[in-house]
Order: structure tokens, then sequence, then C-alpha cells
């Protein structure tokens, strides 16, 4: 039925989200050993809604780069010209409930059933990082080029490295994150 609205998607593009994954989980979990005892229900936490700001403010600088660099965030398997705007639509809608929102759920009960066993809370926090760095050393040559489809098929990207509107959101973003999540940490200590 989907593909009414334009070509199917290759297979190789659902994968290439898969880097910001271990990102959704780790920030799910972050701030659950700060709970002092569990809430019911568990949207009343104030480290459940901590974490949600943090992973706002993440999910917000993937939308950029989504809306600045589309074929980058597709890690150039496809050209965002081949797909219509339904299907893109409807592919980001199931890729951000499937990629996004369910693991930073997940990492939130992760983290919150192993808050007080702190050796299974840095298992999943090691395991995410791990898992994150090889999917981007996997991915480095296409997460490191910047530009349109055609122009990576073509050799002609530019470096993320270099002064980039997307280095410049990607590390921005993550010193905006940095910055966040350790003024939560310590506000959320303080309580």
């Amino acid at each position: 039925m989907l593909y009414a609205l334009g070509p199917p998607p290759p297979k190789e593009v659902i994968k290439t989200f898969l880097i910001d994954t271990p990102v959704m989980v780790i920030l799910g979990m972050l701030y659950t050993p700060l709970e002092r005892e569990l809430e019911k229900p568990f949207y009343r936490a104030k480290t459940f809604w901590s974490s949600c700001r943090l992973a706002g403010l993440f999910v917000a600088l993937v939308m950029a780069s989504y809306v600045l660099y589309p074929d980058w965030m597709w890690m150039y398997f496809v050209s965002t010209k081949m797909l219509g705007l339904a299907l893109q639509t409807a592919i980001v809608a199931y890729v951000f409930l499937m990629l996004y929102v369910a693991p930073f759920i997940a990492g939130y009960f992760w983290g919150s059933t192993f808050r007080t066993n702190m050796k299974a809370w840095w298992a999943g926090i090691i395991l995410n990082l791990t898992l994150e760095g090889l999917l981007i050393f996997a991915l480095w040559d296409r997460y490191s080029a910047v530009g349109t489809r055609e122009e990576f098929l073509q050799g002609a990207t530019a470096s993320v490295s270099d002064f980039h509107l997307l280095g410049v959101l990607l590390n921005g973003g993550g010193i905006l994150l940095v910055i966040l999540g350790v003024w939560q940490w310590r506000r959320l200590r303080q309580q």
C-alpha cells in the first residue's frame, strides 16, 4: 500500500538510522540511578522528564539534520528525490517510533530496573556506547561525507569535519546536550 506513494525504499535504508538508536537507549537510561524510589506510573518521575528533555533536544538535532541534509540522514543509500514526500513522511514516522521512541522507553525501563545494580546499569551504557562506535565505524565513509547522494557517488562531498553547517549543528548540538545533561544531573542530585 505504501508503494502507491512512491517507489519502495531499499532494504539498507532502515539500517542507517540505527546509528541513533543506541544514543536513545542511553538517553533513556541516563538519570535512572538518581531515582530514590520508583514512581508509579513512570511518567511522574522527574528522571523520566529530564531524560525526555535531553532526548527531545537530540531528536530536534536529528530533524534539523534531516531537513538540511536528507540524503546524509539516509547515509546516501537512497536519494530523497527518489522518494515522494508522502513516502518519506511515512518512513520517517515509522523510524521515529521504532528507532527513537521505543529504544528511549526501553532504555528508561532498563535503567529503572537496574538502577540499584550499577554493574548491570553500566553494562547497558557500555554495550550501547560500543554499538554506537561500531555503527559509526562501519558507516564512517558515509557519516563523514556531507552532500547529496549524487555528490557522494561522484566523490564530491564536503567533509563533516570542515567548517560546514552540518558540522556546526552536530558539534554545537553535542555541546548543548552535554551542558543540558550535566545541568539536569546536578539538579536531580540536589533533590
